[in-house]
């Protein structure tokens, strides 16, 4: 039995090798750590997140944008304390309402970035002050609000 290819056979292959190697190469780009620009501190915090999640986030965690994919550096810090929430009081004013089963997390990363005009561009992603990130953050997964965003080294 004898294979015949045409010109069309050819290219369809082709077309589908590159968009293979683009596809994967383009995800491997995402994924890593960029190494350009300047070390920002970037500040996580969620007042209440169940408290069997926080066990799995330690310091030297590498965290990762669940939804758009690409390195958001390595945790330096974590700080657990007691979950609440905000609720009005019995005098009419806010407090703090303790939260039974979660916690209070805050978590503290290193990554490369570039500072934007409203906020710092990490892997081609700006990320704001205020913005909630769906993200893995060692082999755990948070929904997180990011609070903080510094230059390493100040100004």
């Amino acid at each position: 039995m004898k294979l015949k290819f045409n010109v069309i056979d050819v290219l369809i292959i082709a077309v589908i090798l590159v968009g293979l190697v683009w596809f994967f190469g383009f995800r491997g780009q995402a994924n890593a750590a960029s190494s350009v620009g300047e070390t920002f501190i970037i500040t996580y915090m969620s007042p209440s997140y169940p408290e069997f999640v926080t066990p799995y986030i330690a310091v030297g965690d590498s965290l990762e944008d669940f939804i758009k994919g690409g390195s958001l550096g390595t945790v330096t810090s974590v700080t657990v304390d007691t979950g609440y929430d905000v609720r009005e009081g019995a005098d009419g004013r806010m407090a703090k309402s303790p939260k039974d089963g979660y916690e209070h997390v805050v978590i503290e990363s290193e990554v490369r970035g570039n500072k934007g005009e409203n906020g710092v561009l990490i892997n081609g992603n700006t990320y704001l002050v205020g913005q909630y990130v769906t993200m893995r953050a060692g082999t755990g997964k948070v929904y997180i609000m990011l609070t903080g965003i510094a230059r390493k080294g100040g100004l």
